[in-house]
């Protein structure tokens, strides 16, 4: 990857930079904040990206996810909760991230495509705020994860992404993510990121952008 504002090398949009999406269900906590630490370390990590989060009903932003993001600098006062179609060109992403938890929700599918990832982050929703900061603390350690990848010219690996997801100690995360990432390596070496390969990518998702879902698709959340 090029820094200084070319973004990835092999194809990506010129002077534009790699444009991320991440997804949850209404927009409301989870994704916000991952957009706000997806900002801040691509910003630190010189890279040109447009990052974006977006659900598929729209709600409010919480206030308890601007309260916690705002204790580790990150400003989410002036986001809003939206739908996709509120995003500017939302059927051209490079990525696609989902973050909602796949084991208690219906998590959005994206009608274009794309590369995608998911890694699920439990709902801190009704929870105290101690929840809501090992919520946020995960999904800033995959953010940062996230970027590393990227900054190598590849994209993450989703096992490593998993890791870290887990509400658990920092330390003992990270030690169980590098082994992750040590074991994909040593089994099929990643190669470098190339706009053609999304139609390859980690669960691919390839539908024309007007087509419509079923109901249990869509899902609620």
């Amino acid at each position: 990857m090029e820094r200084g504002g070319k973004g990835f090398q092999g194809g990506f949009p010129s002077g534009r930079g790699l444009r991320i999406l991440v997804l949850c269900t209404h927009n409301s906590a989870r994704s916000q904040m991952m957009e706000g630490w997806l900002r801040r370390h691509l910003a630190e990590a010189g890279l040109a990206a447009e990052v974006f989060s977006a659900g598929t009903e729209k709600t409010r932003l919480k206030p308890e996810a601007v309260a916690v993001m705002a204790e580790v600098g990150v400003d989410l006062s002036g986001q809003f909760s939206k739908t996709l179609l509120e995003v500017p060109d939302p059927w051209n992403f490079d990525l696609v991230l989902t973050v909602c938890d796949a084991a208690f929700e219906a998590c959005p599918a994206y009608p274009a495509r794309t590369h995608r990832l998911h890694v699920g982050f439990p709902d801190p929703t009704g929870r105290s705020l101690e929840e809501w900061r090992r919520v946020r603390d995960a999904l800033g350690r995959a953010s940062r994860a996230l970027v590393a990848a990227l900054a190598e010219g590849r994209w993450p690996d989703p096992g490593a992404l998993a890791v870290l997801a887990r509400l658990a100690e920092p330390q003992a995360v990270a030690k169980q993510a590098e082994l992750v990432v040590q074991e994909a390596a040593q089994a099929e070496p990643e190669g470098q990121v190339d706009r053609g390969q999304k139609a390859h990518g980690q669960g691919e998702q390839v539908a024309e952008p007007g087509q419509t879902r079923s109901k249990s698709q869509r899902g609620k959340a």
